[in-house]
């Protein structure tokens, strides 16, 4: 991972202030992961592979409160400051991440969804737009 100490801790600031708790995080097999031991909702997966960010795993105590949207625009920032591409949502199971990957103009990735009647479950990815790299 290419996070520096400041950004990890702006992530943990992030997530004590909107989760009201203690954050830590332990890098395993290339991947970040933010839990508490106070807050046992609390877990975000983060992983970087080559020009993809990777968000693996989400869950928050408290929803719906925009927590998510200010971690992805962190991220964003992130990824266009560091010349990464894309950033995935990996395996979306729930209706409300699935409304943000929407609202966000995600696409699906091919073959990587399964379908349920009309909906599409599964990986969405987020092309950055090639002006804002550069």
């Amino acid at each position: 991972m290419d996070f520096t100490n400041e950004e990890f801790f702006e992530v943990i600031n992030i997530l004590q202030q909107r989760e009201n708790c203690t954050v830590k995080y332990e890098i395993k097999c290339g991947k970040i992961i933010f839990s508490s031991d106070d807050n046992d909702e609390l877990d975000l997966c983060i992983s970087i592979l080559e020009n993809k960010f990777i968000i693996r795993r989400v869950a928050f105590k408290h929803k719906r409160t925009g927590t998510f949207k200010l971690l992805f625009n962190y991220f964003l920032e992130y990824c266009i400051i560091n010349k990464i591409e894309y950033i995935i949502l990996e395996a979306i199971v729930s209706d409300a991440m699935l409304a943000f990957a929407k609202k966000n103009d995600f696409k699906p990735v091919l073959g990587k969804i399964i379908k349920d009647g009309q909906t599409l479950w599964g990986d969405y990815e987020y092309r950055i737009c090639e002006n804002s790299i550069n």
